[in-house]
C-alpha cells in the first residue's frame, strides 16, 4: 500500500510516474524558474501554474508545458508516458535545479589545430549525454542516452537524480514532489487563440522575447530542423501569438498587446496531439 504524502495541509496520493525524453525538459527550463515580481501572475496564481504540467495526448505519448505568466512553453513526446493511481487530466511535478542540469547536454571535447580549439564529434559517450527522464514514486532520474559500461558501472549509473521531498512550503519549487494537479484548460486556451480567418497585427513587450529566443536555441540545439518556426497570428489582438517548430515537437505560446491595422493571416490549424483530448485507455505501467 502507498504511503500519501502531504502538501499544503492535504493528503495527495504518491503512486505515479512518468517517462519523457530530457530534451523537452531543456526546452521548458526558461520558463521554470521561481516566482518573481516581474511575473504577469500574482503569487497565488503563480503557484496553480508553476510547475512542470504533463497531460496524455489523443495522438499518443504526452504532452509537456510549463509557463511563467509570461510565455507558455510545450513539447510533445510521442514516446513518453504517465499513470496514476487516481484519474488526473494534467499531473505537476516540482523540478530540482540538478535534473534540469542534468538534462543538457554535455558539448564535445576540444583540441587544438592549427592554433584553433576544434570540437572532437562524438568524444562524449551516448550513457554521458542525457536520454530519457523517468519520474518515479521515490525520486526522479535522468537516464543516459545509452547503458553504461557493466564494467565501470555494474549497478547501472545515472547522469542525475533527486528523492522525493516532504515539504510543506507552498512556494518552495527546487525539490521533487508531486504539486496539486493542475484545472487548467489549455486545450481551450489554445483552441481560443488560433481560430481561423482573419486576424489583427499585434504587438508584444520586450518582457517575454530573451526567453522565447532561449527556447528557441535550445530546441536547435537538440534538433537540427527546429531551424525554423511557423507563427499563428492571432484573430483577438488581446489573445497570444503561437508559434510550433517545423519538426511539430515543440510550441511556444506568447502574450500580446495593444492592436495595430488588421492584416490577412493563414488559416491553419495546431497539431491534434496538442488539441484533441484523448479517449480514455489503460495507464501503462512504468515499473
Amino acid at each position: 500500500m502507498s504511503r500519501p504524502s502531504r502538501h499544503d495541509g492535504k493528503k495527495i496520493f504518491r503512486d505515479f510516474s512518468a517517462k519523457f525524453r530530457a530534451k523537452y525538459l531543456n526546452f521548458l527550463e526558461p520558463v521554470m524558474r521561481p516566482y518573481s515580481p516581474e511575473a504577469s501572475l500574482s503569487i497565488l496564481r503563480w503557484t496553480d501554474y508553476r510547475g512542470l504540467h504533463i497531460l496524455p495526448s489523443a495522438s499518443g505519448g504526452i504532452i509537456l508545458l510549463a509557463t511563467n505568466g509570461h510565455v507558455l512553453l510545450i513539447a510533445y513526446d510521442s514516446h513518453g508516458a504517465m499513470r496514476s493511481n487516481e484519474p488526473t487530466e494534467c499531473m505537476r511535478l516540482a523540478i530540482p535545479d540538478c535534473i534540469f542540469e542534468g538534462c543538457k547536454r554535455v558539448p564535445d571535447l576540444e583540441m587544438m589545430e592549427e592554433r584553433e580549439l576544434v570540437p572532437v564529434p562524438n568524444s562524449v559517450p551516448a550513457w554521458r549525454q542525457p536520454g530519457e527522464v523517468l519520474c518515479l514514486e521515490p525520486c526522479i532520474m535522468v537516464m543516459g542516452e545509452e547503458a553504461a559500461p557493466k564494467e565501470t558501472f555494474p549497478n547501472g549509473a545515472v547522469i542525475s537524480s533527486s528523492g522525493y521531498a516532504f515539504s510543506e512550503n507552498v512556494f518552495q519549487d527546487d525539490e521533487y514532489r508531486r504539486l496539486p494537479d493542475s484545472k487548467v484548460d489549455w486545450r481551450k486556451f489554445l483552441a481560443e487563440s488560433v481560430p481561423s480567418g482573419e486576424g489583427a497585427q499585434t504587438s508584444v513587450t520586450g518582457i517575454p522575447l530573451p526567453i522565447v529566443s532561449e527556447a528557441m536555441n535550445r530546441a536547435f540545439m537538440n534538433d537540427e530542423k527546429c531551424i525554423g518556426w511557423h507563427v499563428y497570428q492571432p484573430a483577438d489582438p488581446e489573445k497570444p501569438y503561437v508559434l510550433q517548430s517545423e519538426n511539430a515537437e515543440f510550441v511556444i505560446v506568447m502574450m500580446t498587446g495593444r492592436t495595430k491595422p488588421k492584416c490577412p493571416r493563414p488559416a491553419d490549424k495546431l497539431p491534434a496531439w496538442l488539441t484533441e483530448t484523448p479517449n480514455e485507455a489503460l495507464p501503462e505501467d512504468l515499473s
